[in-house]
């Protein structure tokens, strides 16, 4: 304990002893600095006293100086590049040509132009070859066609009407009705196989009277002939026609109806874009 006791009263000594050393320093240098301004000039002693740097711990900072009025008066008189504001008010565009996806299998490519300027122009889609669609018509036709022969079978299949026979006085089974889809249209013996002019379909026959319809193609005409044992009845039901009887012209539209007596020449005319559609009758007098 002694030991230590001695330690701490020798340091006490040393740390006494170097704060007389600096406070006998700090006066010397005051002294001497004293001294130095006595022999001086009273306006060399007031420069080295401002020039003296202070020993205080916060330093004091000075606001900025603001623009002077003239200042700012010069910079708003100076001129504007409005072109230049303008650019920078504008957003920027990119320069990318955006197109849907490709088809390369059938040779779709984009076509490039290089301007004046030299730069590179995108000027679109070359289409390249057309679609094969061969294979979606054929199914489509395959539906098409079934679709037909369904209404067909269903047509086909209407059974016979019950009516009352006079001549007997029962109860028969005839056909009296016949949908128009179940119509099977041939050719006529004289007309081409390959282009016809016109189709003939008959809906219902007997001895003496024979009923059906004539489906003639757009731009065609049937040929001027004449009937040697029947009276024809004819009523336009779609399409207007120039029909001839004899040397005598017509022109009928939907609805309309002539009768060719027995051994008269016609001729029946389609003019239209269309199909022509007439219902015909034969009867004896």
């Amino acid at each position: 304990m002694k030991g230590i006791k001695r330690k701490c009263m020798a340091s006490n000594i040393v740390r006494r002893s170097g704060q007389r050393k600096k406070l006998k320093t700090q006066e010397d240098g005051s002294h001497v600095f004293d001294d130095h301004m006595a022999d001086t000039n009273p306006d060399q002693k007031k420069y080295a006293l401002r020039a003296t740097p202070t020993r205080s711990k916060h330093i004091s900072k000075e606001p900025l100086q603001k623009p002077s009025a003239t200042a700012s008066k010069n910079k708003s008189d100076a001129p504007v590049d409005k072109n230049k504001v303008q650019s920078d008010n504008i957003l920027r565009r990119s320069s990318r040509y955006r197109v849907p996806p490709l088809d390369f299998w059938r040779n779709e490519r984009l076509v490039f132009k290089s301007l004046a300027s030299g730069e590179v122009q995108c000027m679109g889609v070359d289409k390249g070859t057309e679609a094969d669609n061969y294979g979606l018509n054929q199914i489509l036709k395959k539906i098409e066609n079934r679709k037909k022969k369904s209404q067909k079978k269903t047509a086909k299949n209407v059974k016979n009407t019950p009516i009352l026979d006079n001549q007997n006085g029962e109860i028969v089974h005839k056909r009296v009705h016949q949908p128009f889809e179940s119509l099977q249209w041939a050719v006529p013996r004289n007309e081409e196989v390959q282009m016809p002019t016109y189709h003939i379909a008959k809906t219902f026959t007997s001895r003496s009277n024979t009923f059906g319809f004539l489906d003639i193609s757009p731009f065609v005409a049937k040929e001027s002939q004449c009937s040697p044992i029947y009276n024809l009845h004819f009523v336009v039901v779609k399409g207007p026609l120039e029909v001839t009887i004899q040397d005598t012209h017509f022109a009928f539209t939907v609805g309309d109806t002539w009768i060719v007596p027995v051994g008269v020449p016609y001729s029946i005319k389609n003019y239209t874009r269309a199909k022509a559609l007439v219902s015909f009758s034969t009867f004896k007098e």
